[in-house]
């Protein structure tokens, strides 16, 4: 079966691109690129709040041609079965 995907956007708008399932797995593997790519779903009031933080390192990011800052809604869009998910409470555990 085909999986899950909304329709790619035609054109790329702001800091963070827009990835859908149909495009993620060529955009996360261009050589010579760093990608991060922020999971959200729309209803989940934390994916809301580091959202805008995203957007905000996006800009900090923008002028950097090696680092690309993406998102991809994870309840419209299958993802790659072998993709490697890290919460944000696993990523920032520890920190002060």
């Amino acid at each position: 079966p085909q999986p899950k995907s909304e329709v790619a956007p035609a054109k790329q708008k702001g800091p963070v691109v827009k990835l859908v399932s149909s495009t993620f797995t060529d955009a996360v593997s261009v050589e010579g690129k760093d990608v991060l790519v922020l999971l959200t779903k729309p209803f989940c009031p934390a994916c809301l709040d580091v959202a805008t933080a995203f957007e905000l390192l996006g800009k900090a990011f923008q002028s950097e041609p090696r680092v690309v800052l993406a998102k991809i809604d994870a309840q419209l869009n299958d993802l790659p079965p072998n993709l490697i998910k890290v919460s944000l409470s696993r990523l920032f555990h520890g920190l002060p």
